[in-house]
């Protein structure tokens, strides 16, 4: 009998990962959304396919995902059903969906605590670009919990953190096909998982599923420092007149300041962790992944949702905060921050948004609020104040004129 898993969030990483991966072991793959279009479609076509390229050799293996099922996340009853009957559940969310999810997890537990007899642990594991996600839903979960429900879960549910760290793109113009939920990128085969005795237990853990310690690291290594080399050549490369990574990769200038903004990212990192360092090879593979003109990845796609992008706890600010808590300067973090405030696309709404403040109450005032800035603290201060400096710069605006 093959197990079930919850995936949810059907979108570029639920169905380009998880549900590839999940598939490749046989597990029944249900995927939970609130996207009532998105389930539309898959429950229509009844499959999808995964493009996968090799970035060292190019080449590209493609699967098609079959024998899935969905359900909508508002059909609240049948969704926890589903959830507390599922061997695993998996997610692969964006922050502003997170305390959608701790309600429904919430709800969820409280029901196998009341009515279900399950002795087995409820298995969670979490999958965002977010550092410090274990913390923030088990501390929301909790809230939402009275203390006997609390005590149970602390035995009977396991938050796991995960790393969901595949590229996966939405085909670009001239490679759509028929299927309208296919899903490109990378081929990384590993999801990293949590250690956890009850998965331990497992005779049949899937050989991609890779159990480890310490994954906070992980994933703070992957925002604030992956991230940040990715998210500073696409909004430095926007502002020259790129639309792709390769492009943005071999440009000196852009391909130096993302690889020292990386390298900024990593000491932070590591040293709020204990990590070791890295060697030379690692620290310019960051860019040099990017050099491979069979996979270009869209500016666009990196730096939309820039006010998103550009807050506390993302890949710019909160690799900013760290640096500067463990005596690490983010000067090219925040160089290349600087040009975020610069993007101007007048069909994303909220780059419209962020002109629109900068034009109307100035730049300091977008920086305070967008990047969600104590300005009465030292260090925020100077996160501020590099930004504002590094943007009247770029933009050529002479602060004595101002």
């Amino acid at each position: 009998m093959s197990r079930t898993v919850v995936i949810i969030g059907a979108g570029r990483s639920g169905r380009g990962m998880l549900g590839e991966l999940y598939s490749r072991s046989g597990f029944h793959i249900i995927f939970a959304d609130k996207d009532k279009e998105t389930l539309k479609c898959m429950q229509e076509q009844q499959y999808y396919t995964v493009g996968m390229t090799n970035l060292d050799t190019n080449e590209e293996i493609n699967r098609k995902i079959t024998g899935f099922s969905c359900i909508d996340v508002s059909e609240k009853a049948e969704y926890y059903r589903l959830l507390n009957e599922a061997d695993i559940i998996s997610t692969a969310i964006l922050p502003r969906d997170f305390d959608a999810v701790i309600q429904d997890l919430a709800e969820a537990i409280k029901i196998r605590y009341r009515e279900t007899k399950v002795n087995t642990p409820m298995l969670i594991t979490l999958g965002a670009n977010y550092v410090g996600m274990k913390s923030r839903f088990s501390r929301g979960i909790e809230r939402l919990l009275t203390k006997e429900e609390a005590e149970w879960a602390k035995e009977h549910v396991a938050l796991l953190q995960s790393i969901v760290n595949r590229k996966n793109l939405l085909p670009g113009r001239g490679e759509e096909t028929e299927d309208k939920l296919r899903v490109i990128g990378d081929n990384k085969g590993v999801l990293q998982v949590e250690r956890h005795p009850a998965l331990e237990a497992w005779t049949d853990l899937p050989e991609w599923m890779i159990l480890k310690e310490n994954l906070e690291a992980a994933m703070a290594v992957k925002i604030w420092s992956n991230n940040v080399v990715q998210g500073s050549m696409a909004a430095v490369g926007m502002y020259k007149g790129y639309t792709d990574t390769y492009s943005c990769a071999m440009d000196e200038d852009i391909s130096k300041w993302a690889f020292y903004a990386g390298e900024e990212g990593y000491e932070a990192v590591r040293r709020e962790f204990g990590l070791p360092k890295r060697s030379e090879a690692d620290a310019k593979k960051m860019v040099g992944v990017f050099q491979n003109a069979e996979f270009k990845d869209s500016c666009y796609r990196i730096i939309r949702n820039p006010i998103r992008k550009l807050a506390r706890n993302e890949r710019f600010i909160g690799a900013a905060l760290c640096a500067l808590e463990h005596g690490v300067v983010p000067y090219f973090i925040l160089k290349c921050c600087a040009y975020m405030f610069l993007y101007q696309n007048g069909e994303e709404p909220e780059s419209v948004e962020l002109q629109k403040e900068i034009k109307t109450e100035g730049v300091e005032k977008a920086i305070e609020k967008y990047c969600q800035l104590d300005l009465q603290k030292k260090d925020e201060k100077i996160i501020a104040d590099l930004l504002k400096n590094f943007y009247l710069d770029i933009a050529g605006k002479n602060p004595v004129d101002l």
